[in-house]
């Protein structure tokens, strides 16, 4: 992951070319892992921010419950601080939110946690990155959307959380964000006791997983729409967020049991019990680093390996966090639930910060014993799939506004993509003198595995200039290296540096 490179060049008619450098985060950085950095500026009082995620352009979006209906909102903040918040409906509460295809927010929406004898009205928001927001509806009423992820197909899939009640329960739904339709499907019960479906994720095999925070079971859904069921070893475990993890298996936290859990694609669970102490884990993401991280509700953030080894990092704070993702500078980001501030956790550096301590293996939890005879020898069992990650160039063209370059990069693989773009320029040769190469616009980017980002670069003085003199159109070539996990691997593309 460290010290990898590679060079972008732009050819360029009039005797000039221009070229990038990709290179992946330096071991050099001053950082530790742990260190942490909250926000709260321009978040409204008491807005109970809940679930995040990363946008299009590498802004954090976050959403705010308001359980008090003072104003529900979901949030836009800039890797910076910078907040800008967007109203929805006066009787909706935000809660879980993600990523759709086009790059628009897409968020689960109920209006109050104690429904009354009418229900809750359900609904699913869609908001462009400039605030533009329009809600869908067609769901089951009362049914109360919980979590939200972008499906192996394209839609939309969201759990409903509900109460209990024949109509308004057990069920996971999916909308096309072509036109709004919404289908459901209902778990295969024999009774209609309340489930709790609860966090839900793209899973590595194609389909979508989710959790059964009552019914205390890992759900598995096809894109038809099949259903299977694996329950949990330790009982009342209460699993509440999911999210697949670097080694292609489906990592969960399970609040009640103070445990990570691990279930393959085929449904082999395991248990981590985490250290002794008084946080329930209520939020996982997967990390820049390859690990783990989790959030407690007792404000402290948690790392665990795809080996079991748990570090846990102190945040300042006694409050719940109710969400965590991997967003830009190589951190986890996380909504601090009580406090209404944005935190950010650095997820990669030369050690391990002071407020953070671990390192331990926890034993994972016992299986019911075998019956009383002797098995037949077992083949070693086959090493764990390592991570992959590959960068490459999304589209043909780098469009330049505002004298800002923008690269479209998607990440594929089991891993966050990491790396920095550097734009360089380079001059014609001259008698008795060799070309000169100087830099002219840098950016970094962190790309969770299977999205796309538009990674921002801005033009210095040089560029902008050469872009005046190429009439504000450059081809190119693009050669791109896979920044995390290494080995590196590299792509070359032609493009064109267009002025919009």
């Amino acid at each position: 992951m460290r010290g990898v490179r590679s060079a972008l060049v732009l050819f360029v008619a009039t005797g000039l070319c221009l070229s990038a450098t990709l290179v992946a985060s330096a071991s050099a950085s001053a950082s530790l892992v742990g260190e942490v950095t909250e926000f709260s500026t321009g978040i409204t009082a008491e807005s109970l921010p809940s679930k995040i995620t990363v946008g299009p352009e590498g802004d954090l979006w976050f959403t705010e419950r308001n359980n008090n209906l003072k104003g529900s909102k979901v949030a836009r903040m800039t890797p910076t601080g910078e907040v800008t918040e967007f109203p929805v409906q006066a009787d909706s509460e935000p809660q879980g939110i993600a990523r759709g295809p086009e790059g628009d927010l897409w968020f689960a929406e109920v209006n109050n946690p104690e429904c009354g004898v009418d229900g809750c009205v359900s609904k699913v928001g869609r908001m462009q990155p400039n605030g533009s927001y329009v809600g869908y509806t067609g769901i089951s009423e009362g049914s109360q959307p919980w979590e939200i992820t972008l499906g192996p197909n394209g839609n939309l899939w969201f759990t409903e959380f509900a109460v209990a009640g024949s109509n308004r329960t057990n069920r996971i739904g999916e909308i096309n964000p072509e036109n709004g339709k919404v289908e459901e499907f209902e778990l295969p019960l024999p009774d209609k006791g309340q489930q709790g479906l609860f966090g839900i994720t793209a899973g590595p095999d194609g389909n979508v997983w989710f959790t059964e925070d009552v019914g205390n079971k890992i759900g598995r859904i096809t894109p038809s729409g099949t259903i299977t069921e694996f329950p949990i070893p330790t009982p009342e475990s209460q699993p509440v967020s999911i999210v697949t993890g670097p080694d292609g298996n489906l990592w969960f936290a399970e609040q009640d049991s103070t445990k990570i859990g691990r279930i393959t694609p085929t449904g082999t669970i395991t248990e981590f019990p985490l250290p002794s102490y008084d946080g329930e884990p209520r939020a996982i993401a997967a990390g820049p680093d390859g690990n783990l991280w989790f959030a407690m509700d007792n404000g402290d953030i948690g790392r665990i390996t795809t080996a079991g080894v748990v570090t846990t990092c102190t945040t300042g704070i006694a409050g719940d966090i109710e969400g965590i993702t991997a967003g830009p500078n190589e951190s986890m980001w996380f909504a601090e639930y009580y406090e209404g501030r944005i935190g950010k956790i650095t997820a990669t550096g030369t050690g391990l910060a002071s407020n953070c301590t671990g390192g331990s293996t926890p034993v994972p939890a016992a299986t019911p014993p075998a019956a009383a005879s002797t098995p037949p020898p077992q083949p070693a069992p086959a090493p764990p799939t390592p991570a992959t990650a590959t960068v490459k160039l999304d589209g043909s063209n780098l469009g330049v506004r505002s004298d800002v370059a923008t690269v479209k990069l998607s990440c594929s693989g089991t891993a966050t993509c990491v790396g920095k773009v550097t734009l360089t320029v380079k001059s014609k040769p001259k008698k008795g003198k060799k070309a000169k190469t100087e830099i002219i616009g840098a950016a970094s980017f962190s790309i969770p595995a299977g999205e796309t980002k538009l990674v921002r670069i801005k033009l210095q003085a040089t560029g902008r200039a050469l872009l005046r003199t190429a009439h504000g159109h450059l081809g190119a070539l693009l050669k791109i290296a896979k920044a995390s996990p290494i080995p590196a691997k590299t792509e070359i593309q032609s493009v064109r540096l267009l002025r919009a």
